[in-house]
């Protein structure tokens, strides 16, 4: 069967737009992911505000351990003094939140935080919770966060009250890797914990949790 020239350019050119779009269909995926990690940085920095500074170690010759965590709005980078076991405050920060229809300050109370490497998974959380004297740790649900772009990471939770005057409510999460656990607290008074404003600054600020090679970048 003989093709002709005409036929010829018709079968080249409809190669050429195969291929093209093939170029586009990828270049469109691409900026579609690209704009929704846009838009979810948008949404963080509405919550969230200064990264935390991590704790020195205790002696002075161990390297401090590679974290990076973003703060709900409103909570200072800076923790108190002294730890409550291994655990360290970080309570509300003394400057006033600027008035921003874009910024939703969470009144949240206070963030907690405790990073060891290389130690036993349960006994850390443990000893997180041990200024909490009775809660139970038999039952601590997992779930599943996600960040476009990245895999999601899997982090134990568990919510409780303590304390009577004032009660607070307690909401902690639990994540650990190869080298790493972390323990991520945060507390406040029962209405201000059960309000969208601070369920979304908790999980947008335990979702920047990064660790190691991860933190320093």
């Amino acid at each position: 069967m003989k093709i002709s020239n005409g036929e010829v350019r018709f079968f080249l050119a409809a190669g050429l737009l195969g291929a093209l779009g093939c170029g586009l269909s990828e270049y469109q995926q691409k900026y579609e992911k690209q704009q929704e990690r846009m838009n979810y940085l948008d949404q963080e920095n509405q919550y969230l505000g200064s990264p935390l500074n991590v704790p020195a170690p205790k002696e002075s010759k161990n390297v401090p351990p590679k974290v990076f965590l973003r703060l709900p709005i409103g909570i200072s980078p800076n923790h108190d003094e002294k730890p409550e076991g291994i655990l360290y405050r970080y309570p509300k920060s003394g400057s006033k939140i600027s008035v921003d229809s874009n910024v939703k300050p969470s009144e949240i109370d206070s963030a907690f935080f405790a990073v060891e490497t290389d130690k036993d998974w349960n006994e850390i959380k443990k000893r997180a919770l041990e200024p909490f004297k009775g809660v139970d740790l038999q039952n601590v649900p997992t779930v599943n966060l996600e960040v476009p772009g990245r895999p999601p990471r899997t982090f134990q939770t568990i919510t409780f009250r303590y304390g009577d005057d004032p009660a607070w409510t307690y909401q902690f999460y639990f994540y650990k890797d190869d080298v790493y656990r972390v323990a991520i607290g945060f507390r406040g008074t029962d209405k201000v914990m059960a309000s969208d404003n601070a369920k979304q600054a908790m999980e947008y600020s335990v979702k920047t949790l990064a660790v190691g090679k991860a933190a320093s970048r």
